[in-house]
């Protein structure tokens, strides 16, 4: 018979499979109970024990409906606000935009075909129109950078 050697782990061992799971599984339960927790200043009560009264009844469901509206209204403005959502006229407007920096494109490149081909006076005027695209293009993005801040502002008054 072959002797056996046993050898024993400290239940303190760093590297134990059992630690890191136990340790992964408090890691878990902190986050879902943080996680839970919520914005303690818009907190509603999901419920009463028992309500006394309709008044009470009708109180809060006002607080439940009041904080679904400012959350609908706070995720609305964070879209505006980084170009998710925008109103008729900037769509208008960024097809507009597209449309002036699709000639843009066209342009530019005639103006350096006739440089290489040393046509300069055609060049001059093809560099006018160029410029003027340039300033109708930074117009329209102007208008959409303002439709959007306006629409901003209103979303800040409704709550």
């Amino acid at each position: 018979m072959a002797s056996s050697t046993t050898t024993t782990r400290s239940t303190s061992f760093v590297g134990s499979r059992r630690g890191k799971r136990e340790n992964a599984t408090a890691r878990g339960m902190r986050g879902r109970a943080r996680a839970s927790r919520g914005d303690e200043s818009e907190r509603v009560p999901d419920g009463t024990a028992s309500a006394a009264t309709d008044a009470d009844r009708r109180l809060f469901a006002g607080l439940a409906s009041r904080r679904r509206a400012i959350g609908h209204i706070k995720r609305q403005r964070s879209r505006v606000s980084v170009g998710d959502y925008v109103s008729d006229e900037c769509t208008v407007l960024r097809g507009e935009r597209f449309a002036v920096e699709r000639k843009l494109h066209d342009v530019k490149r005639d103006l350096s075909a006739r440089l290489a081909l040393e046509r300069y006076d055609e060049a001059k005027e093809i560099q006018a129109l160029v410029i003027e695209l340039e300033s109708e293009r930074d117009r329209i993005t102007r208008e959409i950078e303002r439709e959007q801040t306006t629409l901003l502002r209103h979303l800040d008054e409704l709550y």
